[in-house]
């Protein structure tokens, strides 16, 4: 079984693979689709960032209006990597971190983006029991009426058991965006999966920062 859950997995793979890669989608084909949900002037976290643009791309969205994005990953190697990308934006933070050990205090976050990193879970050893933890983490470090954005290659049927665990109260809504057909155009239409959960409660005033 591969070893997604692993620091020394994702180091050895960065150092091996120096090239930007965006899972399932870039931010531009995601962007519709999330674009309603997405706080002007909140705070973000972005799990499992490894070297995707996604965080660069949302800083510099006009529309979007978020300038305060943490970006977390376990891999020391590719968080040195993106910290040198991040140029002049300022309030855009790089950070070697488990999504399953977040040190962040409670309800810091207004929205929380995962594109691919609960899928890397699950296919990796002792996956249920590392994906509650990390969507415990999640919840956790999410403001009420925040939303928990998750990007997923899996279909409801095999998703929606982790997302509605006792210890986790949120309102799901489900989109699809097309997958790329990169060879035959008469293909039918695959889907990945967009999660939009929007965390129950009332709202929290002003953003909280620091660590627990």
């Amino acid at each position: 079984m591969t070893s997604y859950h692993l620091p020394e997995y994702w180091d050895q793979r960065y150092q091996a693979d120096t090239e930007i890669f965006e899972w399932y989608q870039r931010y531009s084909d995601l962007r519709p689709k999330i674009q309603d949900v997405l706080p002007k002037n909140g705070r973000c976290l972005v799990v499992g960032a490894g070297s995707s643009e996604l965080s660069f791309n949302l800083y510099d969205d006009p529309d979007a209006g978020i300038k305060d994005i943490v970006s977390i990953d376990v891999s020391q190697v590719i968080v040195r990597r993106m910290q040198g990308l991040v140029g002049d934006r300022k309030g855009c933070e790089f950070t070697v971190m488990s999504v399953m050990d977040l040190t962040y205090p409670d309800a810091a976050f207004d929205v929380v983006i995962d594109k691919g990193t609960l899928d890397s879970l699950l296919c990796g050893e002792n996956g249920k029991e590392t994906s509650t933890k990390a969507l415990e983490q999640i919840f956790r470090v999410l403001k009420p009426q925040g939303y928990y954005i998750c990007v997923s290659y899996a279909n409801p049927d095999m998703r929606m058991v982790f997302f509605t665990q006792d210890s986790l109260d949120w309102d799901i809504e489900i989109r699809e965006t097309p997958k790329p057909k990169l060879l035959d155009n008469t293909a039918p239409d695959e889907y990945y999966y967009i999660y939009l959960m929007k965390k129950r409660g009332d709202p929290v005033m002003g953003n909280a920062k620091g660590k627990k």
